[in-house]
């Protein structure tokens, strides 16, 4: 007896459908986002070239697509002998980590353990919304209080834009949110439970928002928010560089705050090791070696 044919249209349709409810379930904030760009995704599926915002030109299948990277403008050319055409995704933005100390003999070296990728959207959101935040703090406390609080300085973002900030669409924390902008705010007290501007007559973001995109992508590592950059040059002791640089002494970095949860934000922004860069380049192919560094934020498909 022969068995009928089960074409099973009805159930490749449900598993779409569990895949867009996957996108927008979440405890709190807005529904999660891709992980790559809106350019990444729509490379392999259509034949004609690909329009967007991002892009700096249309983008083709003979042409490969890079993130920039503002800190190595040299390195870039549009039309490569061996790699042919590049076209450059302008949402996605690669730097280095500048976590490091290195000791030189003309002084003290900045150096990089990595690069952190991240989105150029959300590092526009989260430098709008720090600016707003900035402004409040600048107006004074309403009713008398002494200091603003974080919980009221939210309420009060949300009633003066009538949205919430990107601590709350993204899972980071108000309190973490601000943590992140040293030079701005400055949160004191026992708990951290008050706020104030770092400077009372500058009502305008002080930090540069690269280094705290940077702080948000280190902080997925072990879910703390890192100031103070740490030494970790070896010199040899019987130098005489050694010797006369041996009183600057640099402790590690110390943690301002430390919270499970920011090692699940849901922002566009990763810390990427330098061991684990050469390691993927050097498995990869020479053509898809360079899209490891800057087009991979490292997310789970729930993230």
């Amino acid at each position: 007896m022969r068995r009928p044919i089960d074409l099973d249209f009805e159930t490749e349709e449900l598993a779409n459908q569990r895949l867009q409810q996957v996108l927008a379930e979440r405890a709190t904030g807005g529904p999660n986002e891709q992980v790559r760009s809106k350019a990444s995704r729509l490379r392999n599926t259509r034949s004609c070239a690909i329009l967007d915002s991002t892009l700096e030109e249309p983008l083709t299948y003979y042409k490969s697509l890079e993130p920039v990277k503002p800190h190595w403008p040299h390195l870039w050319r549009r039309l490569h002998l061996n790699e042919g055409i590049r076209v450059r995704d302008m949402d996605t933005v690669v730097v280095p980590s500048k976590d490091q100390l290195a000791k030189t003999k003309k002084g003290m070296l900045r150096t990089s353990s990595g690069t952190v990728t991240y989105s150029s959207t959300h590092a526009t959101k989260v430098e709008l919304d720090a600016q707003v935040l900035a402004r409040i703090c600048g107006d004074g406390v309403p009713g008398g209080g002494h200091a603003w609080t974080p919980p009221r300085l939210a309420v009060e973002f949300q009633t003066r834009t009538g949205r919430p900030g990107v601590w709350a669409h993204y899972d980071i924390g108000i309190t973490s949110f601000l943590l992140v902008f040293p030079k701005t705010f400055d949160l004191f007290g026992p708990q951290k439970q008050f706020v104030r501007l770092h400077r009372s007559n500058c009502l305008t973001v002080l930090d540069n928002v690269e280094d705290s995109m940077v702080r948000l992508a280190m902080c997925r590592q072990d879910g703390q928010i890192h100031y103070n950059i740490s030494d970790k040059f070896y010199q040899d002791p019987n130098d005489k560089w050694a010797q006369q640089l041996g009183d600057f002494n640099f402790a590690e970095a110390s943690p301002k705050a430390k919270s499970s949860n920011l090692k699940r934000h849901r922002l566009k922004a990763a810390y990427i090791h330098s061991a684990t860069t050469l390691t993927a380049q050097r498995t990869a192919s020479p053509m898809h070696a360079r899209a490891l560094t800057g087009l991979t934020f490292g997310f789970s498909r729930e993230t």
